[in-house]
């Protein structure tokens, strides 16, 4: 069972999705949980382009979602994602070579984290 499941929505990115898998290659080969404890789930949202298959042939778990709702592909990502811990990214980023052993790092014994949200007025 993987640790941690990385989910990429995608609509149409066969221009970007190569990219951004040879820099996940390069982060799960990294890794000091082992290649094989990262997933990597490409969710499809309908694309009409090479996405599916550039998918496919690198080896990633598909996820598809008809309806046109970025919300609603993260979740069909998540839905099939086996890891015990969820990690999402655009397919027109980069991921950095130690992503997975800074996001294991960040959830070990003894971190302590936090967030606020930040409500701003209409900009005039």
């Amino acid at each position: 069972m993987p640790r941690l499941s990385l989910v990429i929505p995608a609509y149409n990115e066969e221009a970007y999705l190569p990219r951004l898998l040879d820099t996940v290659d390069v982060a799960r080969s990294r890794y000091e949980g082992g290649a094989d404890a990262v997933e990597v789930i490409v969710s499809d949202n309908g694309s009409t382009d090479a996405t599916r298959d550039i998918a496919h042939r690198r080896g990633c778990r598909l996820a598809h979602q008809a309806v046109r709702n970025i919300a609603a592909v993260r979740n069909a990502g998540a839905a099939v994602a086996r890891g015990r811990v969820l990690c999402f990214v655009d397919a027109d980023l980069r991921v950095h070579p130690e992503t997975f052993n800074v996001i294991d790092r960040g959830l070990g014994p003894g971190v302590v984290a936090g967030a606020t949200g930040v409500t701003l007025d209409r900009w005039s």
